[in-house]
């Protein structure tokens, strides 16, 4: 709620020296004489008077140096947290807002020999306004969440290996069927054997409940629980202006069943016809058109397999799919960054359901105005996969704009707008559409180096068009407000 400069202590020229808090008094400048035989030496003339006394300051000038005093006493204070243009550390190329180093306020870690530890524990409340995200009988609550979460990372710069693990804890003050205690822990190795190879692996399990808005969502007593487990492989060859870049992942999805109530009685909602494994795999072949800038060709293929046919339909829901495009990624000086990808995908599926095909795109730009500012604009196409009856799956298409500027330099306002379109492919003449709209607008201030406050407001609305659904039943038309505060302790 995933994603370097230092701020300097302003100094003025010449403040070391006590004179520079405005001199000395000009009466003290001026050499005193008091009598005409008075010499450069001592013993120089018999009549020598009396040093005078020192001249007293007028109150006008006592209260003159008084204010000199203390404004420079102000500026050898600890300078708080200017703004991030006044910065002493270059920021980096595609540096963002909220992804850059903040020497001065990120967590320093526990050391050990050649690995650094992050632990962190936060603490979240939340007030939801439709926790069954539905269109009528709308239920308020408040929900607690606690956030444990723990990193270790290897110091090392060309081999890199990270692991780390965290849960998030929710429960409700009234409707406690909704409680759930969310986990996962990851593995992660970046590798750069020479300047003109890389390799990245990566692991991944998660232990997690589904949305209650989700299409899929069974309508149980309580949230469905899923596992997910994931294996990534990205590989990268580039000895001159050409390179290649393999890819591959694993992921595997089980559900548990859910208990509801029928008229009253109570049954089980069986789940384990939506187990499945999917595979990905593919080729990118690279070429560096300038500095910062390339151009690729990308090939991917696809591979969805169910554990057993859809208890209900007895669809045999498995299927294969390919996606042939092309892409550039162009860097303009550091300020902006476009990324484009344009090609076609199909995923074909067993009759009766209907083979899924369309375009698919990606096009996001990102702008820098200032260093207080980064600004995302985004529009892409791509594939869902869905359990509903009589659909095989979806094509979505999101638009989304995204700000993060600095206020201060410990507090980011982030402002986020987005659009999502479902358009599900069904058998026959069925139907559906989903129209998801998101407004979301947050603070995070970041007071002490091991403190993190939070606060956000989001809003989610869909409209749901399905010609499946009898009249007077839920549809999946929904509005929600929620509003949340965080604290996050971290070192």
């Amino acid at each position: 709620m995933p994603a370097s400069h230092v701020h300097a202590r302003s100094r003025v020229p010449g403040n070391d020296s006590p004179s520079s808090a405005g001199g000395e008094h000009p009466v003290l400048q001026r050499r005193v004489v008091t009598s005409s035989n008075q010499g450069p030496g001592p013993g120089y003339g018999l009549s020598r008077k009396p040093r005078p006394a020192p001249p007293r300051w007028p109150r006008t000038t006592r209260w003159r140096r008084t204010c000199l005093l203390l404004l420079s006493a102000l500026m050898l204070l600890p300078a708080g947290y200017p703004r991030a243009a006044e910065s002493a550390t270059r920021p980096q190329r595609n540096d963002t807002v909220t992804t850059r180093a903040h020497p001065d306020l990120d967590p320093l870690g526990i050391r050990a020999r050649g690995f650094t530890l992050y632990p962190k524990l936060g603490y979240q409340l939340a007030v939801n306004d439709n926790i069954f995200a539905v269109d009528k009988n709308r239920n308020t609550d408040l929900i607690s969440v606690v956030s444990p979460g723990l990193s270790l990372v290897s110091n090392g710069r060309r081999n890199v290996f990270e692991l780390s693990a965290g849960a998030n804890l929710g429960r409700y003050a009234d409707f406690t069927s909704e409680d759930y205690d969310d986990w996962h822990v990851s593995a992660a190795y970046r590798s750069e054997p020479t300047h003109q190879s890389r390799i990245r692996l990566g692991l991944r399990h998660i232990n997690g409940h589904e949305a209650r808005q989700s299409p899929d969502n069974a309508g149980g007593l309580h949230p469905g629980i899923f596992t997910r487990s994931e294996a990534s492989l990205d590989l990268s060859y580039q000895p001159g202006l050409l390179g290649i870049e393999p890819i591959a992942s694993y992921r595997r999805l089980n559900f548990r069943n859910i208990d509801s109530l029928l008229s009253g009685v109570p049954i089980v909602i069986e789940q384990d016809d939506r187990n499945r494994t999917e595979y990905e795999f593919g080729m990118r072949g690279l070429y560096d058109v300038a500095p910062h800038r390339n151009a690729y060709l990308q090939v991917r293929g696809f591979v969805t397999d169910y554990d057993k046919l859809q208890d209900i339909t007895g669809f045999e829901r498995s299927s294969t799919g390919y996606e042939i495009s092309v892409g550039a990624d162009l860097d303009f000086g550091g300020i902006s960054r476009v990324k484009l990808l344009l090609g076609y995908r199909r995923q074909a599926y067993a009759d009766p359901l209907p083979d899924t095909a369309a375009p698919v795109f990606d096009l996001a730009y990102y702008w820098k105005p200032s260093e207080l500012t980064s600004l995302v604009l985004d529009v892409k196409r791509e594939f869902g996969e869905t359990t509903l009856h009589a659909y095989s799956g979806f094509v979505e298409t999101e638009s989304s704009i995204h700000m993060d500027h600095e206020l201060l330099r410990n507090l980011i306002v982030t402002v986020h707008l987005s659009m999502v379109l479902d358009d599900f492919s069904g058998i026959g003449s069925a139907e559906r559409e989903d129209r998801l709209f998101t407004s979301r607008v947050g603070f995070k201030w970041r007071p002490r180096r091991n403190l993190v406050l939070s606060l956000q407001h989001e809003y989610t609305g869909r409209e749901t068009s399905d010609n499946t659904i009898a009249a007077g039943f839920p549809d999946g038309d929904f509005h929600r407000h929620i509003g949340w505060l965080m604290v996050e302790f971290q070192y």
